[in-house]
């Protein structure tokens, strides 16, 4: 399995972090699957102090209708 794609994902209060932005990286594998990050990247009090700690370059997908609630925004 190689990895393909690294991605970061805005949510806003996760069951995990109650009240909080957080910033999670992920890898897309070739077969299709996704991993996460053990840790998140960040753990924040605003959208804005998330942003900022993506990586810079990266470009802001937003969010599909599927997502699960929490998900703010994607970033490639």
């Amino acid at each position: 399995m190689k990895d393909l794609l690294e991605l970061f994902v805005i949510y806003q209060n996760p069951s995990d972090f109650r009240g909080k932005f957080v910033v999670r990286g992920q890898v897309a594998q070739s077969d299709g699957s996704i991993r996460p990050n053990k840790e998140p990247l960040g753990v924040v009090e605003s959208l804005d102090e998330a942003r900022s700690l993506v990586p810079a370059g990266l470009v802001n997908l937003g969010r599909s209708d599927e997502d699960d609630p929490v998900i703010v925004e994607c970033w490639v």
